[in-house]
């Protein structure tokens, strides 16, 4: 709960979410039961900037997904942002979109060990780090080892439940016509039900 002298802790996790899966659900859930977070967003991006595929799940697919999985759990948000701007957006850019709405509120980026290690590719990483502070998911807690060039990084360890899901092999079971039902949250699935897919390339 937010206050003059607690001010609103909001978590941001964004990702493809091509599908939402349950490797993503099991993060949200370790995220909110550490107490660290009053909220927590969930942001599709329209197109991740280090990812070169694109998406087999349109935007708005994927806005669906988050906000029917957002409707079980009051204290996830669905951010449309990236979705709306139809573009490549930078986490810093909307962050700072993040601060608009909810000025004078804590921010923290929940980032898996893999990105954390990539973060020296990300842009305008240090202004980044001005204004949100990282919840880094790795297993068992292991300090994760930083990128080079970029100091200081400040994070908490978060333990990473994860179970070893696959999105590209959810998306091949999903253009096979196969079942992913034991892989997503069943919300998720009845979603991924109603929806069509098609073959994606390269961009």
């Amino acid at each position: 709960m937010a206050s003059e002298n607690h001010p609103l802790r909001i978590g941001f996790f964004g990702g493809s979410f091509d599908p939402l899966h349950n490797g993503h659900l099991m993060l949200v859930d370790e995220a909110l039961r550490s107490g660290k977070l009053d909220k927590l967003l969930l942001c599709p991006a329209f197109h991740a900037p280090l990812r070169s595929e694109k998406p087999l799940l349109s935007g708005e697919q994927r806005l669906e997904m988050v906000r029917s999985l957002c409707a079980e759990l009051p204290e996830l948000e669905g951010f449309d942002y990236e979705i709306r701007q139809a573009r490549t957006c930078y986490t810093y850019e909307t962050l700072l979109e993040v601060r608009r709405i909810h000025p004078g509120a804590r921010l923290h980026l929940l980032i898996g060990n893999d990105q954390f290690q990539k973060l020296d590719q990300w842009k305008f990483n240090r202004e980044l780090l001005q204004i949100a502070h990282l919840l880094v998911f790795s297993r068992d807690r292991t300090e994760p080892v930083p990128p080079l060039g970029i100091d200081p990084l400040p994070h908490t360890v978060m333990n990473n439940p994860l179970v070893p899901i696959s999105s590209t092999e959810i998306r091949r079971r999903l253009l096979a016509g196969q079942s992913v039902s034991e892989l997503v949250p069943p919300v998720i699935h009845e979603k991924l039900k109603t929806m069509t897919f098609e073959q994606t390339t390269s961009l």
